[in-house]
């Protein structure tokens, strides 16, 4: 493969792929190439394996600056990652998914920068801390996510389902993605735990961006889970004072995008969305 001129590699891991942003000098991106899947909470040995796959994709960049974002890297041993990439890699700088895309997309000091992707997290970068809220995964979190939407519009199903409501949208729509006959066999999806997030966020992609009708559904369930999402960062905090930037590819969702400035509006009075 022919090698991209360029001056910097950000590498965008995520729980469904990993983006390597090819940049000049000045952040701007060049190309962009896709890699597999990296995350070391939700699935490490497979993250592992793909990393020593993104290593051969880099090498002929192996002197040039690296930045390397990574879900899970601050729990995980840091010495384990280094060791995959060795010594032959120059100046290679290992942080978390969420603080790579603020290195990258951000050129202010002070911010909050929320992600929303397979999950969800917020950065709060002060000139003397940077905090975390979110980012605990979808048992305990991910509110407003792409996994969070699609849980919902299931949600949202099962209360038709047992009203007899056979006739919902919800339902029809969650069947044909599904391909089931049967709403209950929707509980085969915990037959497959590795891959359940992952599943139910390509079930939201669809929902939000394939299908063309349903706004109504749509706007429901996208207010529902920007709400949380909102309620949360203001439980936890959260400095409404700074300058708010989000990025996602939810957002290119009409329905989602005007759900979500409907709810963050009520908190912050500076809010730029990210392509």
């Amino acid at each position: 493969m022919k090698m991209i001129k360029c001056k910097v590699i950000y590498v965008d891991g995520g729980a469904t792929s990993t983006k390597i942003h090819f940049c000049d000098e000045f952040k701007n991106i060049i190309s962009t190439q896709s890699g597999p899947r990296l995350n070391l909470v939700a699935f490490e040995k497979e993250t592992l394996a793909n990393l020593l796959e993104i290593t051969e994709i880099l090498k002929p960049y192996k002197d040039l600056k690296i930045y390397f974002g990574i879900p899970g890297i601050r729990i995980y041993d840091l010495k384990i990652i280094k060791n995959i990439f060795k010594s032959q890699f120059v100046d290679i700088h290992f942080l978390t998914d969420i603080e790579l895309q603020a290195n990258l997309l951000i050129n202010v000091e002070e911010f909050n920068f929320i992600s929303l992707g397979t999950g969800s997290i917020n950065l709060e970068k002060k000139k003397n801390s940077i905090r975390l809220l979110g980012g605990w995964g979808h048992f305990f979190g991910d509110n407003g996510s792409a996994f969070d939407f699609g849980n919902t519009w299931i949600r949202f199903g099962i209360i038709d389902f047992e009203n007899n409501k056979l006739d919902s949208k919800f339902i029809k729509v969650t069947q044909d993605f599904f391909k089931i006959k049967n709403f209950e066999e929707i509980k085969k999806l915990y037959l497959s735990p590795e891959n359940f997030k992952q599943t139910i966020s390509e079930f939201s992609v669809y929902v939000l961006t394939t299908l063309t009708e349903f706004s109504k559904e749509k706007e429901l369930v996208a207010k529902q889970i920007t709400a949380k999402l909102a309620k949360q960062l203001v439980e936890s905090n959260f400095d409404a004072n700074l300058p708010f930037f989000v990025s996602g590819g939810l957002l290119k969702s009409r329905e989602y995008q005007k759900a979500f400035l409907s709810e963050f509006t009520k908190i912050s009075k500076d809010i730029t969305i990210l392509n």
